[in-house]
C-alpha cells in the first residue's frame, strides 16, 4: 500500500510540478507551479524538469523567480488548480486579486510580470498543445507564440518603476491564431510615475518603498467593468495609487468575466525597458537595460511573490 502511495505521488508530481497554496474566497487551496512549456524544451514539451534549474523555488504561500540560472534566462510559470490537470481560472469582474511581493532585488531593465490572460483550463492552443499539467497552452495580446487572447498585466515591475495595463481583444473572448483575432498590444495603463515621481521607487523617501515587502490589492470594479484600481498596503499603511484605468474596458470585461490564469514572468529585452522604466515611465537609464547587461551584472536578481489570494471587493486585505 505504502509503495502504491509513493508511486501516486510521484505520478502526481511527474511532471516537475510543485505544490503552491494560494486562497479563494477566504478558502485555502492548494494547486501546484507549473513552468511553461517552452522551458522544457520545443522538441520534448511533456518533459520531465527541475523547477530550480530555471530559477523558480516555491515553499508553501512562496513562489520565487531567480532572473539567471546557469544558462537559463528568465521564466514563465502558472498556476495549475488542485488535482493538476488544469489552470486555476480567476473570474476576475467585479472582484480582486491580493499578493505579496518582494521586488526589491529587480533593477532597472528588468521586468518581473505578473499577470493573467484568457489561457484555455485545459493548456491547448495551437502551437502549445502539451496541456496544462505541462504548461502548455498559452497565449497573449501580442500573439508570443502566434496566439492572441485578452491579457491583463497586473503588474510590470522593477524597484524603480510599474505600470499595469489593460489589453481586451475582438473577439472579445477566448483565443485565437495571429490574424484571426485583433488584440489591442499596446493597451490601457496605470504608471503613478506619470503622475506623482515620488510615489513609487527604492527607498523610504517613496510613498511605496520597493526596499521593503508590500502587498499589491487589484480592484475591478462593476460589471460589467467600469474602472481598475490599485492599492498598496505597507507599514498598515493603506495607499490608493493616483491613477487608475477607467476607459477602453468594454473589450476586456468579458474576458475577465469568463476567467484568466494566473501568470508570473520575469524576462529582460534585447532592447530596453524604456515604455516601462524611462523618460516618462520612470527614472531609469536605457542605456544599462539590455539583457546582454542584465544577465552578466545582476543575474542573481530574484522577485517572491507569496500569500496570492482572490475574492470580491474589499475582501483580500
Amino acid at each position: 500500500m505504502f509503495a502504491l502511495i509513493v508511486f501516486a505521488i510521484q505520478l502526481l508530481h511527474a511532471q516537475g510540478n510543485q505544490d503552491f497554496t494560494y486562497t479563494i474566497n477566504g478558502t485555502k487551496v492548494t494547486g501546484q507551479i507549473v513552468i511553461d512549456q517552452e522551458w522544457r524544451g520545443n522538441n520534448t514539451p511533456t518533459a520531465t524538469v527541475n523547477l530550480s534549474s530555471f530559477g523558480v523555488t516555491v515553499n508553501g504561500d512562496n513562489v520565487s523567480q531567480r532572473f539567471k540560472t546557469g544558462t537559463a534566462v528568465g521564466s514563465r510559470i502558472y498556476i495549475l488548480a488542485p488535482g493538476g490537470k488544469a489552470y486555476e481560472k480567476f473570474k476576475l469582474v467585479n472582484s480582486e486579486l491580493t499578493f505579496d511581493v518582494d521586488i526589491s532585488q529587480i533593477p532597472c531593465g528588468m521586468n518581473a510580470a505578473i499577470y493573467t490572460a484568457e489561457l484555455p483550463a485545459d493548456g491547448v492552443t495551437p502551437g502549445h498543445e502539451a496541456g496544462a499539467a505541462y504548461g502548455g497552452g498559452y497565449c497573449d495580446a501580442n500573439y508570443v507564440g502566434g496566439v492572441g487572447c485578452a491579457e491583463f498585466d497586473i503588474g510590470e515591475s522593477n524597484a524603480r518603476a510599474t505600470v499595469y495595463t489593460s489589453h481586451g481583444c475582438s473577439p472579445t473572448t477566448g483565443f485565437a491564431k495571429q490574424g484571426s483575432i485583433s488584440c489591442d498590444t499596446g493597451g490601457t495603463g496605470a504608471n503613478p510615475y506619470r503622475v506623482d515621481k515620488n510615489f513609487y521607487g527604492n527607498g523610504s523617501s517613496f510613498t511605496v518603498n520597493t526596499a521593503q515587502k508590500f502587498t499589491v490589492v487589484t480592484q475591478f470594479k462593476g460589471n460589467p467593468l467600469t474602472s481598475i484600481d490599485r492599492i498598496y498596503i505597507q507599514g498598515n499603511k493603506q495607499t490608493k495609487q493616483p491613477n487608475n484605468i477607467n476607459n477602453n474596458l468594454d473589450r476586456i470585461s468579458p474576458s475577465l468575466a469568463a476567467g484568466h490564469v494566473l501568470i508570473f514572468s520575469i524576462w529582460a529585452s534585447d532592447g530596453d525597458m524604456s515604455w516601462m522604466d524611462c523618460n516618462d515611465n520612470g527614472p531609469c537609464n536605457a542605456g544599462q537595460e539590455s539583457s546582454r547587461y542584465l544577465g552578466t551584472k545582476l543575474s542573481d536578481a530574484t522577485v517572491t511573490y507569496s500569500n496570492v489570494r482572490w475574492g470580491p471587493i474589499d475582501s483580500t486585505y
